[in-house]
C-alpha cells in the first residue's frame, strides 16, 4: 500500500493527503521536490492561491510565457517589466482557484515598484487586465472570489467573462465588497451580474458596502446573485442600511441557510423570514438592531448551535427562549453588552437547566452573582471561557473573594482557554489562579494593581499545573512581562483571543 502512494498509483489518495497542506507553502513547495509524482499534485494546489504568500510576488513573471504575441508586445511596452518572460513547466494561471481582488491588485503592484525605479501606476493596471485576461483564457475554475474595484477593469474582460462560462461556474465563496469610487461603479456592477448569470453554486456569500452612496445599485444586483442559489448556507452583511432587497431574495434560500451574520446594519420586521429557516444552526447578530432580530429569532422553529451577540444593550427574554428551544444543541454562546448590565438571574437559570453541552462561553457585563459558580458547575465540556464581570460596589469584598475562589475550584478539566477581566477594580486575579485546577494552556488576564505580586501567582501556577504557555496581560506596567520571562510566553492579544 505505502509503495502504491509513493510511487503515484493512487493519485486520488495523495491528492487529498497534500490539500492538507494548502495554507503551508514551504511544506507543499518541499513535497513538490520529492518526486514527479508528488510534484503534479503539489504544483496545482500550490499555485491554487498564489497571491496570499507573505513574500514578494516575483512569481508573477512565470505567467508571461503564456501569453500570445499581442499581449507580449503590450507587455514589453511597459518597460524592462516586458523582457522578463522565463519558460515554465506548467501552465500555472490553469491552476487557479482563489483570486481575491484587492489583494492581487496590491501584490502586482508591489512588484512592479520592486523592479522600477520610478514605476507609473498604469503599468500596475496594465499588468492586472493581462493577468485576468490569462486566467479566464487559461480554463481556471475559481472556488472563492472576493471582488473589490478599485481600479479599471477593462471591457474586453467582461466580454471573455460572458464567453467562458467556466471561470466562474465552480464558485463557492464569494465576497462582495464596496466599490472604492463612482467610475468603478458600473464595473463592479457587471462584474456581479456576470457571477449572477454564470455562478449558482454558490454556499457562502458575503457584502460589505461601506459607502451609502454605492449602497443601493450594489444591494439590488447582489440580490440577483442570490436568487439562483441552489443551496446558501452562510450569509454575511456587513454595514448595511437598506437590505429590502436582498432581505426579500433570501426567503429562496430558507431550507439551506445555516449560518447568518449581521453586523451593524439596520435590521427591520423583513428578517421574519428567519421564522422559515429551520436549518439554521449559526446566528451572529453584532451592533445590528438585535431587539428586532431576536425578537423575530425568538419565535422561528431553528435550533442553534452558535449564537453571539454583541450590542449596547439587548432584551434576555428573547435570548432565554432561544436558549430553551436549542437546549443542548448549544455549543458557542457569546452575550456581550457594552452599556448596560446584563440581565442574569433568570439567564444564567436557563443556560444551566438548558445548555450543558456548551464548549466557548463569553459573558461580559455581568455581576458576579453565586449563581455564576453554579453555571460553570455544570459545563463539564467547557474548553473556552470569557468572563468580563462588574464588581458589584454594593457587595462586600470579602463575600466577592469567596465566590471567586469557588468558581475557581469549579473550572471544569476540559478548560483549555480563560480570559478573565473584571470591568472596574480587579483584586482577585491571585484569589482565581491560586485556586484553579483547570489545565490552561492560555491565559488572558488584566492588572490594575499588585503586578509584582500576580507575576510570582503567574510562575506559581505554571509549576503547579505544567500545563500554561501563553499569557497575555494587560497592564500600564511595561516591566511585568520581564518578570515571568522564562516560564509563560507572552503574545499580544490579537494573537491570543479566540473568537466565538
Amino acid at each position: 500500500m505505502a509503495s502504491k502512494i509513493f510511487t503515484g498509483d493512487m493519485p486520488e489518495m495523495m491528492e487529498n493527503i497534500l490539500s492538507n497542506l494548502r495554507n503551508e507553502h514551504y511544506s507543499l513547495y518541499s513535497c513538490a521536490l520529492v518526486n514527479r509524482h508528488w510534484c503534479k499534485i503539489s504544483i496545482p494546489i500550490l499555485w491554487s492561491d498564489p497571491f496570499s504568500f507573505n513574500k514578494l510576488p516575483n512569481f508573477i513573471s512565470r505567467y508571461f510565457s503564456f501569453l500570445n504575441d499581442d499581449e507580449k508586445t503590450v507587455l514589453r511596452e511597459c518597460g524592462s517589466i516586458g523582457t522578463i518572460i522565463s519558460n515554465t513547466l506548467f501552465p500555472y494561471a490553469k491552476f487557479l482557484k482563489v483570486l481575491d481582488l484587492l489583494l492581487f491588485v496590491c501584490k502586482v503592484q508591489l512588484w512592479v515598484e520592486s523592479l522600477c525605479t520610478d514605476p507609473l501606476r498604469q503599468v500596475g493596471k496594465e499588468i492586472v487586465n493581462l493577468l485576468l485576461k490569462l486566467f479566464i483564457k487559461s480554463g481556471a475554475t475559481l472556488s472563492n472570489l472576493r471582488t473589490y474595484i478599485n481600479f479599471t477593469i477593462k471591457p474586453e474582460i467582461f466580454y471573455l467573462l460572458g464567453k467562458n462560462e467556466t471561470f466562474f461556474s465552480r464558485l463557492q465563496d464569494v465576497s462582495v465588497e464596496g466599490v472604492s469610487s463612482e467610475s468603478n461603479m458600473d464595473g463592479a456592477i457587471m462584474l456581479l451580474r456576470i457571477l449572477a448569470e454564470n455562478a449558482t453554486n454558490i454556499c457562502s456569500l458575503s457584502l460589505n458596502t461601506l459607502n451609502s452612496i454605492h449602497a443601493q445599485p450594489i444591494n439590488e444586483v447582489f440580490a440577483s446573485i442570490i436568487k439562483p442559489q441552489q443551496h446558501i448556507r452562510r450569509i454575511i452583511l456587513n454595514y448595511q442600511l437598506n437590505l429590502h432587497s436582498i432581505v426579500s431574495a433570501l426567503e429562496s434560500q430558507c431550507k439551506s441557510l445555516q449560518e447568518i451574520k449581521i453586523f451593524k446594519c439596520d435590521c427591520s420586521d423583513e428578517f421574519r423570514i428567519l421564522m422559515d429557516c429551520e436549518n439554521l444552526k449559526v446566528f451572529r447578530a453584532i451592533y445590528s438592531a438585535d431587539r428586532i432580530l431576536l425578537r423575530i429569532l425568538s419565535t422561528s422553529i431553528c435550533k442553534l448551535t452558535i449564537l453571539e451577540i454583541s450590542s449596547n444593550q439587548f432584551d434576555a427574554s428573547n435570548v432565554i427562549q432561544i436558549l430553551e428551544r436549542s437546549g443542548s444543541l448549544l455549543q458557542r454562546l457569546k452575550l456581550e453588552s457594552s452599556l448596560e448590565v446584563i440581565s442574569q438571574s433568570s439567564l444564567l437559570e436557563t443556560l444551566t437547566n438548558f445548555c450543558p453541552n456548551i464548549t466557548y462561553l463569553y459573558i461580559s457585563s455581568i455581576k458576579f452573582s453565586t449563581q455564576l459558580p453554579r453555571l460553570i458547575q455544570g459545563l463539564q465540556r467547557l474548553q473556552f471561557l470569557t468572563l468580563k464581570w462588574i464588581r458589584d460596589e454594593n457587595e462586600r469584598a470579602n463575600v466577592i473573594k469567596k465566590r471567586v475562589i469557588r468558581l475557581a475550584k469549579l473550572l471544569p478539566s476540559t478548560l483549555r482557554y480563560l480570559e478573565w477581566k473584571a470591568l472596574r477594580s480587579n483584586p482577585h486575579n491571585d484569589d482565581l489562579l491560586n485556586n484553579c485546577n483547570a489545565p490552561l494552556g492560555k491565559l488572558l488576564i488584566h492588572v490594575d494593581f499588585g503586578k509584582k505580586k500576580l507575576s510570582e501567582t503567574l510562575i506559581k501556577f505554571h509549576v503547579r499545573k505544567k500545563t500554561l504557555r501563553y499569557v497575555n496581560v494587560t497592564s500600564t506596567d511595561l516591566n511585568l512581562v520581564k518578570d515571568f520571562e522564562g516560564y509563560v510566553i507572552h503574545v499580544p492579544y490579537e494573537k491570543l483571543v479566540v473568537h466565538c
